[in-house]
């Protein structure tokens, strides 16, 4: 075999190591992002239940799968700057698209998708943190006797000095 046989053959299997490192990268997201999106539904029922055990354990572990996701980006940043690449989503899918593998790209469609379904479903359950939190002030503040409405002008254009409500009727 000539050297420049013997090149080509070596450039061949770098990039085919390449290939599966890159696939191989792509597939641990895919199944992280894949446990996440169930995480966050596991976190939306306890939410919905209130369960706050249940929620500290789920926390731990979509720490755990965060942390993994943003190893996976860390390794494509730096896939990118060893290519001389910017590290940005068109530089990262025009590679995959260069690699010619369906599969693998088939993987990253999935893997994008799944991403953004997971900030979907965590901007929900943000939201019902936000209404719970709501909720959770309000009731205090009935507790204490408060308005709620302390500092706006009534009709009279005065305000409720101490936002508390008439005393005679919590007395009744």
């Amino acid at each position: 075999m000539s050297q420049l046989q013997a090149q080509h053959s070596q450039g061949q299997q770098n990039r085919s190591a390449s290939s599966m490192a890159i696939a191989d990268l792509v597939d641990q997201d895919l199944t992280s992002s894949l446990a996440l999106l169930h995480l966050l539904e596991k976190e939306q029922e306890a939410l919905q239940e209130r369960d706050h055990e249940y929620l500290r354990e789920l926390l731990e572990e979509k720490t755990a799968l965060l942390n993994t996701l943003d190893s996976g980006s860390l390794q494509r940043a730096e896939i990118l700057k060893e290519l001389q690449q910017p590290n940005d989503q068109f530089a990262w899918e025009s590679l995959i698209d260069a690699m010619g593998d369906d599969d693998l790209k088939d993987h990253w469609q999935s893997l994008k998708d799944t991403i953004a379904q997971c900030q979907q479903l965590n901007e929900i359950n943000g939201k019902i943190i936000a209404r719970s939190q709501q909720t959770v002030r309000s009731l205090m503040q009935l507790i204490r006797g408060e308005d709620g409405k302390q500092g706006l002008y009534n009709a009279s254009g005065t305000t409720n000095r101490s936002g508390l409500i008439n005393n005679a009727a919590i007395q009744a």
